[in-house]
């Protein structure tokens, strides 16, 4: 009898050590091909460059990576952190002795439906979009539902490095449904003086925007005519002219029978020196896939993205 109740234990004390290992966690990865082409009438220029992002398995941290040239010219993440004073969003570079940090602080306001952005923007949502873009953000911390809410880049943000992604990804879900916005930037001459905008947008039938209208007192200053074609692909027109210095015509192209592709171009002229610049750009997703870690040292980034190309 001794015998087998120490066989049971024995068995007992087995069973308990046999922990079933949880499956690894696997990071996405997003490989993008970008083409500049750049002519002013005198002299024609073209650079082309690798972008690499990786997110966190529940995309709550991304990683932007650029290599131009062979090298690492840029390396970017963001996150989010929640402090004491709310939740805050962070963009820091990464690969720099600097400590180069830019952040924006994040605030709800449940009565408005209000997402209080920085210091003085803020973003008023239809109620549905409201309580999901809090969930997704506040409860979630998705920086990509973040970024869509900014993607229009009106305001002083340090997202620039990620709009490709969401130019070509974001479309994959509805839209966020914003219904007006204020918001403030810095002339480029002087941080003290500030523009305010008000911001309009309207939404057609089936809930996909049309355009968006940002003006202050001194007029119309940027505005955005989304059309959608019958078979899936979209022509967005943008006009931008923040700060009278320079301004920028745009046509972006996105053909359904070339999903993964972006293509606009920018005609940017600067006033002062009356120089008309024409800009190609075409992005071309090479490939998605997963990796072990999203956030990764520069000899990691080199050797994945040599095993890639």
């Amino acid at each position: 009898m001794i015998r087998n109740l120490i066989l049971s234990l024995f068995t007992i004390l087995t069973c308990a050590g046999q922990v079933k290992k949880e499956p690894a966690k696997i990071s996405n990865a997003f490989l993008l091909s970008k083409t500049v082409k750049s002519s002013d009438g005198t002299a024609t220029e073209s650079i082309a460059s690798t972008l690499l992002y990786t997110s966190s398995p529940t995309g709550d941290e991304y990683f932007a990576y650029t290599l131009t040239d062979g090298i690492i010219s840029d390396a970017l993440g963001y996150r989010f952190a929640a402090t004491a004073k709310g939740l805050f969003f962070i963009a820091e570079r990464l690969f720099s002795n600097q400590n180069e940090v830019d952040s924006l602080q994040i605030r709800f306001d449940d009565a408005q439906h209000l997402v209080h952005i920085g210091k003085g923007d803020r973003y008023q949502l239809f109620p549905s979009s409201y309580l999901k873009f809090k969930q997704e953000v506040n409860g979630s911390h998705k920086i990509l539902s973040f970024i869509g809410l900014l993607e229009d880049n009106l305001g002083d943000y340090p997202i620039a490095e990620l709009l490709p992604l969401i130019a070509i990804y974001g479309n994959q879900k509805p839209a966020l449904k914003i219904k007006q916005a204020q918001v403030s930037t810095a002339r480029s001459q002087s941080d003290d003086i500030l523009d305010t905008w008000q911001c309009n947008y309207k939404y057609g039938r089936t809930g996909k925007i049309l355009f968006v209208k940002a003006f202050n007192e001194d007029g119309l200053r940027f505005t955005k005519n989304v059309s959608y074609e019958p078979d899936g692909g979209l022509v967005i027109k943008s006009h931008r002219n923040i700060e009278d210095r320079q301004i920028t015509d745009r046509i972006l192209l996105m053909q359904a029978s070339t999903p993964g592709k972006l293509k606009w171009t920018d005609r940017v002229m600067q006033s002062g020196k009356n120089v008309e610049t024409t800009l190609v750009t075409e992005i071309l997703t090479k490939a998605v896939f997963s990796v072990e870690q999203a956030k990764m040292n520069q000899q990691e980034v080199l050797n994945l993205l040599k095993k890639k190309q």
